[in-house]
């Protein structure tokens, strides 16, 4: 019952992201134009996270930087969107219900707490830690919205809770929620990296901080 596991993790391990540290000052104001983007990790592997996992329709690409340092993550979301003007954005629920983004980062410590930050395409901004739920942290988060595309560039701050050490391997899941129906997504649709359960955290994405001090 564990072998099979044990390979998948193995194997996940072996392809891990790793996050560079910004290059230069970043500014959270939903441009995504800053230099330091332009060093930054990157992933568009979306799919939906039941059944058989199929990509997100091309229409719907969502790319996401990501970059961190001592204190700090930095995301960069650009989601396709053929029709913003249909976007939702459920009242009195944060960023929890309606088109938008979820990030959930569990770091490398026995506690085996994790966090999870929901930012919304509208900029409204929700956090949560488990097991225990307290988790407040100061997130900076603006979002543009183009007549095809909406953008986050959001820094969550996690100093105060768990450090990011340069050499550290955290596990990371990232989603997109939409709430729009029509033919790419007939019931609307919420689609995650590698189609990982959003609360699973033994399928997250091993992600190295820091670039490697020797490159093979």
């Amino acid at each position: 019952y564990w072998i099979k596991p044990n390979e998948k993790i193995r194997a996940k391990a072996g392809k891990a992201f790793r996050i560079p540290r910004p290059s230069s000052k970043i500014v959270i104001d939903g441009k995504g134009d800053d230099p330091a983007w332009s060093g930054a990790c990157y992933t568009s592997d979306f799919r939906e996270f039941e059944g058989k996992r199929r990509p997100l329709d091309e229409k719907l690409k969502t790319t996401v930087g990501i970059l961190a340092d001592e204190k700090n993550f930095y995301f960069l979301v650009t989601g396709l969107e053929p029709t913003p003007e249909k976007m939702r954005f459920a009242e009195g629920q944060g960023a929890w219900a309606g088109d938008g983004c979820e990030f959930f980062l569990f770091p490398p410590c026995v506690e085996n707490k994790n966090f999870h930050v929901a930012i919304s395409a509208k900029g409204a901004v929700s956090s949560e830690s488990r097991p225990s739920g307290a988790f407040r942290p100061a997130v900076e988060a603006k979002t543009t919205v183009l007549k095809d595309r909406w953008i986050v560039e959001a820094r969550i701050p996690m100093d105060q809770v768990y450090p990011v050490n340069l050499g550290d391997t955290w596990k990371i899941n990232l989603a997109r929620n939409r709430t729009v129906r029509d033919a790419l997504t007939p019931r609307g649709g919420n689609f995650s990296l590698e189609g990982c359960g959003y609360f699973d955290t033994s399928d997250y994405h091993p992600a190295e901080i820091g670039a490697p001090y020797l490159v093979n």
